[in-house]
């Protein structure tokens, strides 16, 4: 594992905790969404996330299969997880 790899991976995992104290903290996930909404600046960072996801998506799917990876366990780690999936995927990039 090169040195890029390595603070992706440790990006991802620190990203992750943030997440997941953010979730836990609102009472779930459902509840954290909700929170989000709740502003119209709130409903502004989901739509642009939204819209950066979908491109960061159509990227990911056609840069996995030229590098002979399998997408959709990838796309799904991104849907599931936001940019601690991405950030996961970039390091493996990098480790390929």
């Amino acid at each position: 594992m090169n040195w890029k790899s390595a603070l992706l991976s440790l990006l991802a995992l620190d990203f992750m905790g943030v997440t997941v104290w953010a979730v836990w903290s609102h009472g779930g996930l459902i509840e954290t969404f909700a929170a989000l909404l709740e502003t119209p600046a709130g409903v502004l960072a989901m739509t642009d996330l939204g819209i950066v996801f979908a491109a960061v998506l159509v990227w990911m799917f056609h840069d996995a299969r030229e590098r002979g990876l399998a997408p959709w366990g990838w796309m799904a780690g991104v849907l599931t997880t936001g940019s601690a999936g991405l950030l996961a995927y970039l390091a493996r990039r990098q480790a390929a």
